[in-house]
């Protein structure tokens, strides 16, 4: 018609039979913020930007009054999530995953991110930028006298939608203590 003999010019991209996936790392996708993370005992956690902190002058977390701030850091969302519970258990949550909420909100539960024995409670929680071997190691103690050296670059998970083992305990034994050596 009339538009071919106006724009005649060849075709210029190509027309293949078989299509190449193309794959996307999702964690370039991801802006990078900063902010304040915090995490509670019975196993609440939230993100915070710098802005709405300071907007509540800092005070009160929001968190329930028979519940326990277990950690308060400040984090970038490109970095994972580490929560210890009292069982043996571990949860790798990549920051970014955590709702952004108002500093004196609860935050959601850790059920809702990630699948766990929710009657253990969160001992300990922090933020981890990269997991290089040898360099941060976790320190754990147990009610029963057990204790365990860990690295934290072997707790890096692929799969993350639930729980992993960090400690083995028998009978009534729980994880009563970490410390990031």
């Amino acid at each position: 018609g009339e538009v071919v003999e106006k724009m005649a010019i060849a075709r210029r991209s190509v027309i293949e039979d078989e299509v190449r996936s193309i794959v996307i790392d999702a964690e370039a996708l991801i802006s990078k913020r900063t902010g304040i993370v915090t995490v509670t005992r019975d196993g609440y956690v939230k993100f915070s930007s710098q802005h709405l902190l300071n907007a509540s002058n800092g005070e009160g977390h929001g968190h329930k009054t028979t519940d326990a701030l277990i950690a308060q850091y400040e984090v970038e969302n490109n970095q994972t999530l580490l929560a210890i519970t009292s069982g043996g258990s571990y949860l790798f949550v990549p920051i970014h995953s955590i709702p952004e909420m108002k500093w004196k909100e609860t935050g959601v539960h850790f059920s809702t991110l990630v699948q766990y024995d929710t009657s253990e409670k969160i001992v300990f929680a922090f933020g981890v930028h990269q997991f290089i071997p040898e360099t941060t190691h976790l320190l754990l103690a147990s009610k029963n006298g057990f204790i365990k050296k860990v690295d934290v670059a072997d707790m890096q998970l692929q799969r993350y939608s639930k729980s992993a083992k960090i400690m083995s305990l028998k009978g009534d034994d729980m994880i009563i203590g970490v410390k990031k050596m």
